[in-house]
């Protein structure tokens, strides 16, 4: 039966059988459950092979089973294809595991619901999906600051590499790091340095090479005019020569005229004016031929002071009666004495002093300075005349440029041509209150 189990012997006189005892599944499958020592959780539930309920433990777990319109048994029997091996099967909240008793013809079914475990699941899950959630923010967060921080670093970089782009190599990039990226800022730091270095190197070459080429191309010019002038040279020479002997036979007819005047006054005037254009002639003759010729300096000491002096004193005359100022201010200690042509350089002092008087206004003030700089001395002639416009600037030292009614133009040039000779410069400087100066310049090397 279904309940009890019933127990039989055949009787000694009929051979039928008779009972001899009778068990209660329930109390059977009890004790034996017992003996398993299962947890509480776990239900036993046994079963015949034709898929009959003979036990178990739980009455509402029964229910169920009876009232499943699919029974699960079936389903492990579908999904085992027989009940002749261990297996087991979940459903839902339910898990299933049973095994075969061979011996009995039965089945045990263990089963566990997984309600509580699903519920620490999850409440796991929740607590795992929370920290989870709170961890991203605090990732985001944390990601935010390093690449605000990073985006910083980077626009500092940027502008530094700005700025060096331009040749600006004075900004440094003042950020201190113990990481990755502080490495790079102290290279490139580093490499600014090293840049701006480099770049001041290549500056002052630069600005040697500039001086250089500067140099190269006044000494071509120079050059080249020193060769125009020789040649220039040479054929106002040749020229002169024959013009000096056409004017030495003009000269001889003049004498014998002038012994054949008489008393005659007033052709002894002009035979007078006509011996003094002939002598001024000479002598523009003369300075053509020296101008064009590179002059050969003979040097011994001179006191600079001494002949500006000499040559103050030669023209009082002519100063004095056109009522001119003189303001004087040569210190005799400085560059007391030098090594120069004596004559060529009172010449070019000559030139500087009939200028500046030619252009000084009746009653006008001449200042005559020297002055020691830079291992030069400086002299100077400062008048008060008008001053020179700046498109005559570049002509007023060439040959033949003049402004004067009678001049011939070679004052000035033959002026800078004596000071070049010594290693010298020339210039000039409208100054203010309607001045104009004229300096010369004269290594005081070799001064005693």
């Amino acid at each position: 039966g279904n309940r009890f189990i019933y127990l039989s012997l055949p009787a000694k006189e009929t051979n039928q059988p008779a009972l001899v005892a009778s068990i209660p599944l329930d109390y059977l499958f009890d004790k034996i459950i017992h003996r398993l020592n299962l947890p509480e959780e776990i239900v036993p539930v046994v079963t015949t092979k034709e898929k009959f309920i003979v036990y178990s433990s739980d009455q509402l777990l029964l229910q169920q089973l009876l009232d499943d319109k699919e029974p699960l048994l079936s389903k492990a029997f579908l999904k085992s294809g027989s009940m002749a091996e261990t297996s087991f099967l979940a459903s839902g909240t339910d898990i299933w595991y049973w095994t075969p008793i061979r011996k009995a013809g039965l089945f045990l079914f263990l089963h566990k619901r997984t309600v509580k475990e699903l519920k620490q699941l999850t409440g796991l899950i929740r607590k795992v999906s929370l920290f989870a959630g709170i961890l991203l923010i605090v990732v985001l967060l944390l990601v935010r600051i390093l690449a605000g921080r990073m985006a910083r670093v980077l626009q500092q970089i940027g502008s530094v590499a700005d700025l060096v782009a331009t040749g600006d190599f004075s900004r440094k990039i003042a950020i201190q790091r113990q990481d990755e990226l502080g490495h790079l800022i102290n290279a490139f730091n580093n490499m600014i340095e090293r840049l701006n270095i480099s770049y001041r190197a290549l500056n002052q070459l630069n600005v040697e090479l500039e001086q250089k080429v500067a140099e190269l191309t006044r000494t071509r010019a120079e050059l080249s005019q020193k060769q125009r002038l020789a040649l220039i040279g040479e054929t106002v020479s040749k020229i002169s020569h024959e013009i000096q002997n056409k004017i030495g036979g003009v000269s001889i007819w003049v004498q014998n005229l002038e012994m054949q005047a008489g008393s005659d006054q007033t052709l002894k005037a002009y035979i007078q004016e006509m011996k003094l254009a002939l002598q001024s002639f000479m002598e523009m003759l003369v300075n053509f031929k020296r101008f064009y010729r590179e002059p050969a300096l003979e040097k011994s000491r001179v006191r600079v002071y001494e002949m500006v002096e000499n040559l103050l004193q030669r023209f009082s005359g002519e100063i004095d009666s056109r009522h001119i100022k003189i303001n004087k201010r040569l210190p005799p200690d400085c560059a007391d004495e030098l090594f120069a042509d004596r004559e060529k350089l009172e010449e070019a002092l000559l030139n500087l002093l009939l200028n500046a008087l030619y252009f000084s206004p009746e009653g006008g003030k001449l200042e005559v300075a020297s002055e020691c700089r830079d291992g030069m001395l400086a002299v100077s002639f400062i008048n008060q005349g008008p001053h020179i416009p700046p498109e005559n600037a570049e002509k007023i030292f060439q040959p033949f440029f003049t402004t004067k009614s009678d001049g011939s133009g070679l004052g000035l040039a033959m002026v800078k041509t004596i000071i070049q000779a010594h290693r010298g410069k020339v210039s000039f400087e409208n100054l203010e209150n309607g001045r104009v100066g004229f300096t010369i310049e004269i290594p005081t090397e070799g001064t005693g």
